[in-house]
């Protein structure tokens, strides 16, 4: 029976996930060694990697009894089978603009700006309990799953699966800046915002008592042959706005600040030492800005909600002396 049971947990069609992926670019040359980047791009993940659970026995509908377990093992609860994901797809667009300017006059610069959107298409992974408990509040727009693993085979689960996707922030400003400026001194900057990312979709916690539970039946199944499990219907988690992209919270940008300062000293016959002092992080800017991974969204929980995990890259400075000869 384990072996019949473990050659169904592998789709024989398997195989890799594919992309359709569309991108245009614009460049102009201005007067000044000024330039600048307009690119946008789309793309769109098919197939990605997923489990279905084979053994459970889920009704035809919305708001039904889950009917327990045995399609495959009536010894066993859930058993997920690695397959495609056919019933969704991620979109990602964004647009990126880059202004240069190449050394003239001791002075070069660079300025990036990006903006990114992303959102779900397509409906429920076909044994994920929420397709059952809340079919209409599958939309997602903010913090939707990683573009690596199996996660969508329970969308109201709540471990840090849907927190743990800091790849979404939507958007980032960067620049620098270089001066060459007289007595041979050498000053650059630079300054980075980039976008607080999401919660992830924000989960509630129903009464243990409450009527909403009881129409998918009792928390514990029985199977044919006397083995109990838990009902993967009855759970008293929900998501707390109608879909799971509303209200999502959005953390704090971060604006990081460079700095540095330079000077050549000469020695002839083409030697010199050149001093430099740099400070990274400035003011001092990144701690906590990052949700913790351990019920951030988790409204029903006033002690992780919305709570930060992460220490900042430290402010620290720099002293060096370089020779050369």
């Amino acid at each position: 029976m384990a072996t019949s049971i473990s050659s169904l947990q592998f789709d024989p069609g398997l195989h890799q996930p594919s992309f359709d992926e569309w991108s245009l670019g614009y460049r102009r040359q201005f007067p000044g060694q000024i330039a600048m980047d307009v690119a946008g791009i789309v793309k769109v993940n098919h197939d990605q990697y997923a489990q279905v659970d084979i053994n459970g026995i889920y009704p035809d509908a919305p708001f039904q009894p889950f009917l327990g377990f045995g399609k495959v093992d009536p010894n066993q609860g859930l058993l997920y089978r690695l397959t495609n994901n056919t019933w969704s797809t991620t979109h990602y667009r964004a647009l990126q603009a880059t202004l240069t300017k190449n050394l003239t006059h001791g002075f070069q610069a660079l300025f990036t700006v990006q903006r990114q959107w992303q959102h779900l298409e397509g409906t429920w992974n076909p044994t994920d309990p929420a397709k059952f408990i809340q079919p209409d509040a599958f939309a997602n727009d903010k913090n939707i799953w990683r573009t690596d693993g199996v996660q969508d085979q329970n969308s109201l689960a709540t471990g840090n699966s849907l927190v743990n996707n800091p790849m979404w922030n939507p958007y980032s400003i960067r620049m620098a800046a270089t001066w060459h400026a007289p007595w041979d001194l050498v000053t650059s900057a630079s300054y980075t915002i980039v976008a607080g990312n999401w919660t992830g979709p924000v989960i509630d916690q129903l009464p243990a008592n409450s009527p909403l539970i009881a129409v998918f039946g009792p928390s514990t199944v029985v199977s044919s042959t006397g083995v109990r499990q838990s009902n993967p219907l009855a759970t008293r988690i929900r998501f707390f706005y109608p879909t799971r992209g509303k209200g999502q919270p959005r953390a704090p940008d971060v604006h990081t600040v460079g700095v540095k300062v330079g000077k050549r000293i000469p020695f002839g016959a083409g030697r010199n030492v050149e001093l430099g002092f740099e400070v990274f992080n400035l003011l001092n800017a990144g701690n906590f800005t990052e949700y913790s991974r351990q019920g951030a969204n988790r409204i029903y929980n006033p002690q992780t909600f919305a709570t930060y995990t992460n220490p900042q890259t430290p402010r620290a400075a720099t002293f060096e002396v370089m020779t050369r000869f």
